[in-house]
Order: C-alpha cells, then sequence, then structure tokens
C-alpha cells in the first residue's frame, strides 16, 4: 500500500470533508463547564498520584538508584554490565545531587516527566485534529485525560526507571516528524536528529520505533524522491543514529553478555493480551473495564467516524489522520513481541511504554467517532474512573515485601549476623534499608547485593569459584557451609529467598534445607505474600 507523506504525519491528510455531525466544542455552554472544572478536578488528581506511592523501590528501581548514584564517568563501565543505555542514568546522577536518594525524591523525576507527558499528548492530539478546531480539542484533551489517569501511566510515572521518559520524548518526536514532513527546515530536522539520539540512548526499543517509521518513510521516498520532505527526514534520522556510534561497543556488549537472562519466552498472541492488560492495570473489574474501553474505542479511532448523533461508520481502509499513530504502535509490538519470542530482548510489559503515549492518542480519536457528545462524556468518564481505581491499587500495592524484610532483620540481629539473599535480585530492594552494620551477602558470589552483574549470569548461577574457598558456591551445600562459616558460632543466619526466578531453578528452597541441617534451630519470620509483585521469605537460622 502505498504511504503518502501527508498520511505519514496524520495531520496532513485531514479528510476534506466536515462530518454531517454538528459538533459542538468539550466546553461549549453549561455542560462544558461543567466538564472543564471536571478536567482541572482529574489533572490534579492524576498528578499527585504521580508522587504518592506506598510500596518500597523494588528490584529495577533499586539496582537503578546505586548505578545513578556513582560518578558519571563510571556509566559506561557500570551499564555494560547492566544491560542499558546512559541518558536516564545521567538525569537520575544530577537529580540525586538535587534532591537525595529517598524513596519519594528519586521518584520524583519520573514523577516531573510523567506530568510533562500530559502536554505533549495534547499537543499531539491537536496536531492529529488538524485544522478542525472542535475535533482537535476533542482528541487533545481526551489524550491528556487518558494519559493523567492511565494506571499505567501512574505505574511508570512513580518508577525509577527510564519508561516515563520514553513515552514522552516518541510524543515529542511525533510532533518534530510531524512539521518537518510539513516543512522540511533546518530546525526541524536538527530536532529530529537530535531527538533520535536520545532515543538511542534510552532505551533499546527505540530500534522497533525506527525501524516502523523508516520503512513508511522510505516507501514514500521511492515515489517521491530523496530531496522530498520523507529524504530529509529519512536523512535526520539517520544523522541522529550515527550519534550512537560511540556507545555501539558496549551495545554489542551488553548484547552478547548481559542481554535479558531473566526473561520467560511468551507467545506473541499472549504477550500482546498481557501488555493490553498492562495499559489497564492488571488487576481487578476495574483493569477489565478498562482494557475493554481502550480497545473499543482505539478501534473507533483507527476506522470510525461519525456520520450521526447516534451513527458510526467504520472506515477499513482506516482513518487517515490516525493511521500513522496506530501504525508505528502497532509495528512496534509486534517487531518487539515477535524478535523475544524467538530469543531477541524480551516480552517485559514495561517495555512497550516507548509508543504508549501514541496509544492513548489513538484512544483519543475514538472518543470523536462517537457523535452525540453525552456519549463522548459517557466514554471518557468511564475510562477516567476505571483508570483512577487502577491508580490507586498502584498507589497502595506493595511491589516488594522488601520493607517487611528490613523490619524483621533490624528488630533483633546483631552485629555477628549475617543476612544472605537468593536469588541476588532479591537484595536489591532490601539492602537500601537494612541497617549498614548487618553484613549482607548475595547468591551465589558473596558479594554485596547492592548491584547485579548481569553479565553471564545464567553460567555464573550455574558455576561460581571465589579464591580461598574449595567447591563450587553455586553448589547448594558448598554455599550453605560456607554461609555457616561466615556467621560464626555466634551469629544467625537472616536467609532470604523466593525460588521461581530463571536460572535458579530450585537451588534457593535448596540451600534452605542444607542450612536447616546445619542449623536445625530454625523459623520463619516472614512468609511470602503472593499478591506482592516480589514476593520473599525470611527464615531465621540461630546457633
Amino acid at each position: 500500500m502505498r504511504v503518502d507523506s501527508r498520511v505519514a504525519v496524520d495531520v496532513l491528510d485531514e479528510p476534506r470533508r466536515r462530518s454531517p455531525v454538528v459538533e459542538d466544542g468539550p466546553f461549549t455552554g453549561p455542560l462544558g463547564r461543567l466538564f472543564a472544572a471536571a478536567v482541572v478536578a482529574v489533572i490534579a488528581v492524576g498528578v499527585v498520584m504521580r508522587f504518592v506511592v506506598r510500596s518500597p523501590l523494588w528490584e529495577d528501581e533499586a539496582l537503578t538508584v546505586p548505578i545513578a548514584r556513582r560518578p558519571i564517568g563510571q556509566l559506561p563501565h557500570l551499564l555494560s554490565h547492566d544491560g542499558s543505555p546512559p541518558v536516564y542514568y545521567v538525569l537520575l546522577h544530577i537529580w540525586i545531587k538535587a534532591f537525595g536518594t529517598g524513596k519519594i525524591a528519586v521518584r520524583g523525576l519520573s514523577g516531573v516527566i510523567g506530568v510533562a507527558t500530559l502536554p505533549a499528548a495534547y499537543f499531539v492530539g491537536r496536531r492529529i485534529g488538524g485544522r478542525d478546531r472542535v475535533r482537535s480539542q476533542w482528541i487533545a484533551w481526551a489524550a491528556v485525560l487518558i494519559v493523567a489517569t492511565s494506571p499505567y501511566a501512574l505505574r511508570y510515572s512513580s518508577e525509577v526507571r527510564m519508561y516515563q521518559l520514553e513515552a514522552l520524548l516518541v510524543l515529542v518526536g511525533y510532533v518534530l516528524v510531524a512539521n518537518a514532513l510539513e516543512r522540511p527546515t533546518l530546525g526541524w530536522l536538527t530536532g529530529i536528529a537530535v531527538m533520535t539520539a536520545l532515543l538511542l540512548y534510552t532505551q533499546y526499543w527505540i530500534f522497533y520505533v525506527l525501524a516502523a517509521v523508516v520503512v513508511a518513510l522510505a516507501v514514500e521516498v521511492r515515489h517521491v524522491g530523496v530531496r522530498s520532505a520523507p529524504g530529509r527526514v529519512l536523512g535526520a534520522i539517520a544523522v541522529g543514529c550515527l550519534a550512537f556510534v560511540p556507545w555501539l561497543p558496549t551495545f554489542l556488549y551488553q548484547s552478547r553478555r548481559t542481554g535479558t537472562p531473566w526473561a520467560m519466552r511468551v507467545n506473541p498472541l499472549l504477550a500482546g493480551f498481557r501488555l493490553l492488560l498492562g495499559f489497564a492495570g492488571q488487576i481487578g473489574m476495574a483493569a477489565y473495564t478498562l482494557v475493554a474501553m481502550l480497545c473499543f474505542l482505539g478501534i473507533l479511532g483507527l476506522f470510525g467516524v461519525a456520520t450521526e448523533r447516534y451513527r458510526t461508520e467504520l472506515d477499513w481502509r482506516t482513518r487517515p489522520d490516525i493511521r500513522w499513530c496506530a501504525y508505528v504502535t502497532g509495528a512496534t509490538v509486534v517487531i518487539g513481541l515477535s524478535l523475544a519470542y524467538v530469543g531477541v530482548g524480551a516480552a517485559a510489559i514495561r517495555y512497550p511504554a516507548i509508543i504508549f503515549g501514541l496509544f492513548c492518542v489513538v484512544v483519543a480519536a475514538g472518543v470523536v467517532a462517537l457523535g452525540d457528545r453525552l456519549l463522548r462524556y459517557g466514554a471518557l468518564g468511564l475510562v477516567v474512573v476505571s483508570g483512577l481505581v487502577g491508580g490507586y491499587h498502584n498507589s497502595v500495592r506493595l511491589r516488594t515485601q522488601a520493607a517487611e524484610v528490613a523490619r524483621a532483620v533490624n528488630a533483633t540481629a546483631v552485629a555477628a549476623d549475617i543476612v544472605i539473599y537468593c536469588p541476588d535480585q532479591l537484595g536489591l530492594d532490601a539492602y537500601r534499608l537494612v541497617r549498614p552494620s548487618v553484613r549482607q551477602y548475595a547468591f551465589p558470589t558473596f558479594a554485596s547485593p547492592e548491584i547485579i552483574d548481569w553479565v553471564d549470569y545464567a553460567h555464573r548461577n550455574q558455576e561460581f569459584h571465589a579464591a580461598g574457598i574449595a567447591g563450587n558456591l553455586a553448589d547448594p551445600a558448598t554455599f550453605a557451609a560456607e554461609a555457616v562459616r561466615r556467621a560464626g558460632p555466634a551469629g544467625s543466619i537472616w536467609y532470604v529467598w523466593s525460588d521461581g526466578y530463571k536460572t535458579f531453578g530450585n537451588k534457593c528452597s535448596a540451600i534452605s534445607r542444607e542450612l536447616g541441617k546445619l542449623r536445625p534451630n530454625a523459623s520463619r519470620v516472614v512468609r511470602a505474600r503472593l499478591t506482592v509483585f516480589e514476593s520473599e521469605n525470611v527464615t531465621r537460622f540461630s546457633p
């Protein structure tokens, strides 16, 4: 199918014919003023919920902070053993210098980015609405409300990771590309090059986004020539990719030696369903309601047009004004989930955050496919209420039992005691909460659990040898014996463990049994709660 350059930027392929439905703006009349007040209140609640989270930092967040607080010059080495690009870590490093490493402080950066995503979604919605002022208002404000109350956006606006930053940068990138395809000036093209580089240095799923964009632009260049606006945009993207060359050796090292050793292989269709559920908050009736509404409005946004007040027609050729957003969103997810299935990358729900902003705009466009104003208010109200319920659960739900673990240890542990974590991933979030005077070790290396080295992770969990210690420390019996030796005759062993982690098999429970043979005086002080995302047991083996 021929991809017109104007199609590639939605706004330039605006339908020439206005819908026969007589439309009012979202804020027209008494009902509109009431809606305006509701919009202000909802946005205020959404902003607050980006900064109010009960849970301690979970594994990924707790790993991000100690890396980011190190000197910036150490980041290339640290990240080569972690698997991420550096932009977010540099920003967080600067943020930590100003605000510290407390839970609220470090999450504040993502909160601020999440708030900045709201005007970005507004401007993309305005662009898609084109010259039709009423349509633009509806799509823009619908996009703002959807993003403001999305449990997915609230989650990653309150997590010390780069995912909300990606969503913001892609929305800004969309506006840059749209403007450059209209007027390929040096300023817009430079912005595209800079944004391409920033995204490449933020998260590697941008490769899939760029693949989708480049294919569409390349098809158009075949018809209009290299010197056309699409050709110049392709050139700007190429310049941005050149900026990635200095990081390329690190990226290749990460690809060979780190990757995603924790990832499970998931059928792309199942992964896609889980992703939709993740967009809606994952659990509860509110999540299923929101999934239904997102799918319904997304389909209307891509195919629907209101022809009468209570009549919507579907054009299976897709709506030109939203086609590009939907194409990039869908192509990115298909590429990412398909590659993850064959072992390239992972199908984690958080990775498609990079296209979540565009997805929300597609959903927002579905609102104007409803011809009646009350239907639009009703659809948005259902999305907002379902989203806020899911957002509330995000605010109060524990992502880890680390605080419970730390309380148990800090209450009675003495100087001779040690804390052991299996897998080492459990140590990341508890380490920062346990008293510094208590010695803490990770399986199988007996290294500090503050940072994980993902290089050759699977191999290390099967075989690890340390100087001065006989035997394979990845063997549960050998590891248990060394733990008892380090605790000494007077020290207790606080064993924090959980099974089910990839590359570990049942080693963590096996270590618990081996410790029980050497230290029969054992008691379970914390039990894993399956309702918590990162659940863990704590068994105390006393002398």
